[in-house]
């Protein structure tokens, strides 16, 4: 697999994706799984309660949680208000 390195990797827009032939943007595309996939918790034991934390779901977006309590395939956690939610550790991004 060959890296794509564009010129402006901080300012690239929607023209400048344009530009780019579809294998470069699978690349790409499979350049940015492999970064969230890093940055992503895999393992429980990488998590520790009290850990503040995000989730990767489309209704907590921007949403910080705090780590309450640790299952082997769940992990509980309270937001802000009090409210508690309970997550994937797959979901969860350390923050």
């Amino acid at each position: 697999m060959q890296i794509i390195k564009p010129k402006n990797t901080y300012n690239m827009n929607y023209p400048d994706l344009k530009k780019l032939s579809v294998t470069e943007l699978q690349n790409l595309k499979r350049q940015i799984n492999i970064v969230l996939e890093s940055k992503t918790i895999r393992n429980v034991n990488e998590l520790g309660v009290g850990q503040w934390v995000s989730i990767n779901h489309r209704k907590t977006l921007n949403k910080k949680f705090q780590i309450t309590k640790i299952n082997k395939k769940s992990v509980i956690l309270i937001d802000g208000k009090g409210g508690t939610i309970k997550a994937s550790p797959g979901l969860i991004t350390a923050l």
